[in-house]
Formats: C-alpha cells, sequence, structure tokens
C-alpha cells in the first residue's frame, strides 16, 4: 500500500458520501452474493452524480469483510471504472485510522490480482484525512501522481519531473486509467488536441489539519 506525499485531503469535498454498509445492516460484510449487491448500490450513486463528481464510500463502521466481498464489490468495480463506466467520476474509500487494516487488507489483495489501484482516505477526526492508494501502485506511478498540478500537460510534468515525453504520457495514461488523477482535453496552442490534468481530491485546509 502507498501513502502519498500530499496534504489531507479534505472530504468535506466530496460530493456525495454514502455508507458501506447502509444503515440498520450488519457490519459484517461477506460473499459474492452481497458484494455484487453493494457494487451496484455503488455504481446507482456514481450514475446519479454529475461529471467530475467524486463519491465517498464510507466503510467505518464496517466490523468485517471477507475476500469474496472485496473482489466481487471493490475489485469488479474498479474494473468497470477503470475500462470506461460512469466516465469522469471517482470513488475514494473511507476508513478508520489504524481500526480496519484487516478490511484494508482484502481489498488490497482483491485489487492488486488485477493490477487495480483506488483512494484509500483513513479519517481520525472531522472534515480532512490522509491519502493513501490500496492496490497494486508502484513507486515511480505515486511520484508522478503527487507531482501533478492543476493544470499540468504532459509537456509541463515531464519537464518537472525529467522525463522523455512517451514515459511522462503513458504514466499520466495509466493513472487516468485508474480514475485516480483527472483528465481533460483542451486544444492546443498550434491547433493540435492536448491534455491537462488535476487533482481529483481537494487539499485540506490548513486551518483543518491534524496538528490544530
Amino acid at each position: 500500500m502507498t501513502t502519498l506525499s500530499t496534504h489531507a485531503a479534505d472530504l468535506g469535498a466530496l460530493d456525495d458520501i454514502v455508507a458501506l454498509p447502509e444503515e440498520g445492516v450488519s457490519g459484517v460484510l461477506a460473499g459474492r452474493k452481497g458484494g455484487a449487491m453493494e457494487r451496484e448500490r455503488l455504481r446507482r450513486a456514481l450514475a446519479s452524480l454529475g461529471p467530475g463528481s467524486v463519491l465517498g464510500v464510507d466503510a467505518r463502521t464496517a466490523e468485517f469483510m471477507n475476500f469474496s466481498f472485496a473482489d466481487e464489490c471493490f475489485r469488479v468495480l474498479a474494473q468497470d471504472l477503470s475500462a470506461g463506466e460512469a466516465e469522469d467520476r471517482y470513488v475514494v474509500l473511507i476508513v478508520s485510522t489504524g481500526e480496519q487494516e484487516d478490511l484494508i487488507e482484502e481489498i488490497q489483495v482483491s485489487l492488486e490480482r488485477k493490477k487495480l489501484a483506488m483512494f484509500l482516505a483513513e479519517a481520525s477526526y472531522e472534515g480532512s484525512a490522509e491519502v493513501r492508494i490500496v492496490g497494486m501502485f508502484p513507486d515511480y506511478l505515486a511520484h508522478t501522481l503527487a507531482s501533478v498540478r492543476p493544470g499540468d500537460t504532459n509537456e509541463t510534468l515531464a519537464e518537472r519531473l525529467d522525463l522523455n515525453l512517451t514515459t511522462c504520457s503513458n504514466r499520466t495514461d495509466r493513472l487516468a486509467k485508474l480514475r485516480l488523477v483527472r483528465k481533460r482535453r483542451r486544444q492546443g496552442g498550434l491547433g493540435y488536441k492536448q491534455f491537462e490534468f488535476f487533482p481529483v481530491l481537494q487539499d485540506a485546509e490548513p486551518s483543518t489539519s491534524k496538528s490544530e
């Protein structure tokens, strides 16, 4: 698992937060049938949001999750998003800091098997959370993701990271496919098509940081 070298993310900036499990439902999340049902609920929540939206999946009340549930819910959802479903919409899983490592491990293994990854926010206080990546996420992608500034192009990012343009483009394409960075097309200055990149999650203001 990878911790990003960024500021704490502002959970208050998420467009919607869905509880997993639903209120009043057992906190024991097990089996492929249950995982498929919850995945469909998350898909509906994503579909109800507008383009550019970020959905939080709050699993802080979950007491147990087995691999079958994690694989059917999160791995299949991440795979479908990577394939283009729910275009320009993003997901962040929210867990309790230091209290749900067993649950995180099941999700980690299920995503790793298919070379997938997703945002994981560990929230120990209201409003902000430390952001990690759960799944398969090599250090070079983590470094690239942490380096993205709003409005970066592959040219500007490649220059900042001292990479050749093809390598940088491959990295940003992968990040965009994983829904870990926003990718927008614009017309370049010489008339050619160019892409700009933006962070998915909004940084928390210093006033909301844990150091207060």
